[in-house]
C-alpha cells in the first residue's frame, strides 16, 4: 500500500528520531550565543551552531547544495529598522561599533530546498538567545545517540534503543526562544524529504530555510536577509515560542533607556528619582493600553516592562525578579515594615499578588514572598523578589522593579521615617552604613508594547513626555528649595532640570506592530495545517502578544503573508525555567512541513 502524506508526518512520533532531535538541540544549546563586546567569541559561537545546524541539513537531504552562508550587509545601518549594536560597547570604546565592524566576518545560514517552483515560502528562525546563558538538561530519559538519516527506514537500522522522549522536556537558554525553533524548521526539513523518497511528493513552492543571527539585539540578522531580495518570498512563516497559536499579527515594542544624572541637581536622590520615572511610565502605558482596541488585539498586549536598574537585571524585556536597596530612616523598625506593607499592597492591589497564584510548573506560588527587610539601627536593607518572565508574559510575571517603585514613593512620603540615601548596592544593612555614598548615576532599562493602533513615533514622544513631567514632579517636591531652579514667568521651572537629570533615549530594540489579514488564503492554508496535525486552533485569530523578527519582513515585504508560530510558551522565555516539550517540537514541525508539502502560494504580478 502507497504511503500518505499522514504516514511521513507519523515519521516524527519515532522514538528514535525524536531522541535525534533532542541530541541535535541540546547541542545547539551547549554553545553560549549571548553577545557581548567580545566579538571573536559571539562570532565563533554563532558559527559552532550554524555549523551544527548545516550538518543536519547535509545528513537530511544528502547533500549541501542549496546552503548558503550569507554575510550581514553592513549597509543595513541606514535602515530605519537598524539596531546599533550596544553590546559592543566597552570602556575603551563607549559608543560602541558600527555595523562594519561589528558584523564582519558574521553570516546567517540560509537554506533552499527546491520545490515545483510555483512560489516561494520562508521560513525563519534565530539562533542567537538572551543572557544570562544556562547550559541545557533535558528530563525525560532520552540516551545520547547517533543522527537519524532520512535515507534509512528508522524502524530498521542501528539507532541504539533508548526510551520514549514522549513528554520529555528541554530546559536552558534557547529551549524554545529560540533555538528550539531551528529544531522544529531541521525536524520539518527531515520530514519533507522523507515525503520527496517515500511518495515523491515534493513541495509546490521553493523553500528558504533561514537560520538567523541577532534577533535579540534587535533583529539585525533578519534585517539584513529581509533587503536581500534573492529571498524574496510570497508567506513567511517566523518561528517563535507561541503555545503553537498561529499569528498573523505581532503587537510593536520599544526598549528605552533612562540615564539618571545626580550632577544636574545636586542633593537629588536618584533611586527615588528613578522610582517617580518607572511610576510615570507604567501611567502613561496604562493610558495607551485603554486606547489600543484592535481587531486582532483583543486582549490588548501592552506591557510596560522594566528590566534594569542599576545592577540589577540583565535584559530590557526580561521581567526583573530581584532589586536590593539600602537606605537610611528615622522612627523604628515597626514603623518602617509597616509603611513597606502597605506599599506592597497598593502594589498587589494593581498587579495581583503573586504569592497567591501557584506557578503551573512547581504548584508553588510564583513569588515565595514579596521582600526581606534587615535593620541595624538606622540604616535598612531591603530585597524586594519578583518573578522573571518575557515582557510579553508580563502580566504572569512580577516585576520587582514596579514593586520597588512603589515601596520606594511610599517611604519618601512618610514624613516620620525620613527614608533616604537610598542606593543600591547588594549586601545587609551593616554593609549600607559602612560603605554608603550617594547614588551619582543610574541606568534604567525596559520596555514598553503597543499595538498598530499607535505608531512607534507617538509611542516613543508619549513615553518621553512622561519620564520629562515625572522628574519635574520629582524636583519640585524634593529640590526646588535647595537647589536654584531657572525663573520662567514668575515660576520656578524644574523642567530646565528635567532634561539633564534624565536622559531618555531608544537606540535599541524599536518594533513597529504590524497586522495581517488573517482570511488570507496563506493565513487559512496554515491555520488547516494545524488543525490536521492535531493542534487546536482557538479562533478568531488573535495578533502576538510580543514583538519579533516578523515585523522586519512584514515592512519589506507589505503584499506578502507573515505568520509567527512555534513550539513552547513565551512565559518560559527569557527565564531561568526556560523550557520546551518535545512534543511540541513534533506538533510544530508536523504543521511546518504540511504547509511545505501542500500549500501553493499566490502567483506573483509578471
Amino acid at each position: 500500500m502507497p504511503y500518505t502524506l499522514d504516514d511521513v508526518l507519523r515519521v516524527a512520533d519515532d522514538p528514535k528520531v525524536q531522541t535525534s532531535i533532542v541530541h541535535l538541540l541540546t547541542h545547539l544549546m551547549a554553545v553560549d550565543t549571548t553577545v557581548g563586546p567580545d566579538l571573536e567569541r559571539v562570532r565563533r559561537h554563532e558559527e559552532q551552531v550554524l555549523d551544527l545546524c548545516a550538518q543536519a541539513v547535509e545528513t537530511f537531504l544528502g547533500t549541501s547544495e542549496g546552503m548558503e552562508r550569507v554575510p550581514v550587509d553592513p549597509r543595513i545601518e541606514s535602515h530605519p529598522c537598524y539596531t546599533p549594536a550596544h553590546y559592543t560597547k566597552t570602556a575603551e570604546r563607549p559608543g560602541g561599533l558600527g555595523a562594519a565592524e561589528t558584523y564582519r566576518g558574521r553570516s546567517n545560514l540560509v537554506v533552499r530546498v527546491p520545490g515545483q517552483g510555483r512560489g516561494l515560502l520562508a521560513f525563519n528562525a534565530h539562533v542567537d538567545v538572551v543572557a544570562p546563558y544556562l547550559p541545557p538538561h533535558f528530563v525525560g530519559g532520552v540516551a545520547r545517540v547517533g543522527s537519524v538519516s532520512p535515507r534509512r527506514d528508522s524502524r530498521d537500522g542501528d539507532v541504539p534503543p533508548t526510551e520514549n522522549p514522549e513528554g520529555g522536556v528541554v530546559y536552558g537558554r534557547g529551549a524554545c526562544d529560540d533555538k528550539g525553533q531551528c529544531a522544529v524548521m531541521l525536524l520539518a526539513l527531515y520530514l519533507i524529504e522523507h515525503a520527496r523518497w517515500m511518495c515523491g511528493l515534493i513541495p509546490p513552492a521553493d523553500l528558504l530555510l533561514e537560520f538567523a543571527i541577532d534577533e535579540e539585539p534587535g533583529g539585525n540578522g533578519s534585517l539584513s536577509l529581509a533587503l536581500d531580495r534573492r529571498f524574496a518570498f510570497d508567506a513567511m512563516v517566523v518561528l517563535e515560542a507561541t503555545k503553537l497559536a498561529v499569528h498573523p499579527a505581532n503587537r510593536g515594542a520599544v526598549w528605552y533607556r533612562l540615564a539618571l544624572d545626580a550632577a544636574a541637581a545636586p542633593g537629588i536622590d536618584l533611586v527615588g528619582l528613578a522610582a517617580a520615572c518607572v511610576l510615570g511610565l507604567e501611567k502613561e502605558g496604562a493610558a495607551i493600553k485603554a486606547e489600543s482596541a484592535h481587531p486582532l488585539f483583543p486582549h490588548r498586549p501592552v506591557q510596560t516592562c522594566h528590566g534594569i536598574l542599576g545592577p540589577w537585571g540583565k535584559h530590557p524585556s526580561a521581567v526583573n525578579d530581584h532589586v536590593e536597596l539600602g537606605f537610611t530612616f528615622e522612627g523604628d523598625a515597626a514603623r518602617l515594615r509597616a509603611v513597606v506593607d502597605q506599599a506592597i499592597a497598593a502594589y498587589c492591589a494593581a498587579y495581583g499578588d503573586k504569592t497567591q497564584e501557584p506557578d503551573p510548573e512547581t504548584g508553588q506560588p510564583k513569588v515565595d514572598h514579596h521582600y526581606d527587610l534587615t535593620v541595624d539601627g538606622r540604616d535598612a536593607h531591603l530585597v524586594l523578589h519578583g518573578k522573571a518572565g518575557h515582557m510579553g508574559a508580563i502580566l504572569r510575571c512580577d516585576d520587582a522593579i514596579t514593586k520597588a517603585a512603589y515601596v520606594v514613593r511610599a517611604l519618601e512620603a512618610d514624613s516620620a521615617l525620613k527614608a533616604g540615601a537610598f542606593d543600591l548596592g547588594p549586601g545587609s544593612a551593616t554593609s549600607h552604613s559602612a560603605l554608603r555614598t550617594p547614588q551619582a548615576l543610574l541606568v534604567l532599562e525596559g520596555g514598553q508594547g503597543f499595538l498598530p493602533t499607535h505608531s512607534l513615533e507617538q509611542v516613543t514622544a508619549r513615553m518621553r513626555r512622561a519620564v520629562a513631567a515625572a522628574a519635574e514632579a520629582y524636583c519640585r517636591e524634593h529640590v526646588a528649595a535647595s537647589v536654584p531652579l531657572a525663573e520662567s514667568g514668575g515660576e520656578r521651572d524644574a523642567c530646565r532640570h528635567a532634561t539633564p537629570l534624565v536622559r531618555t533615549t531608544f537606540d535599541k530594540l524599536h518594533n513597529d506592530a504590524f497586522a495581517r489579514d488573517p482570511n488570507s488564503p496563506a493565513v487559512r492554508a496554515f491555520v488547516e495545517c494545524v488543525r490536521a496535525v492535531g493542534i487546536p486552533v482557538e479562533e478568531p485569530l488573535r495578533g502576538w502578544d510580543v514583538s519579533c523578527d516578523a515585523r522586519i519582513f512584514a515592512r519589506e515585504y507589505p503584499d506578502s503573508d507573515v505568520i509567527t508560530f512555534g513550539a513552547g510558551a513565551l512565559e518560559h522565555a527569557h527565564s531561568a525555567q526556560e523550557q520546551v516539550r518535545v512534543s511540541d517540537i513534533v506538533a510544530a514541525a508536523k504543521a511546518v512541513a504540511r504547509f511545505a508539502l501542500t500549500y501553493e502560494p499566490r502567483q506573483r504580478d509578471a
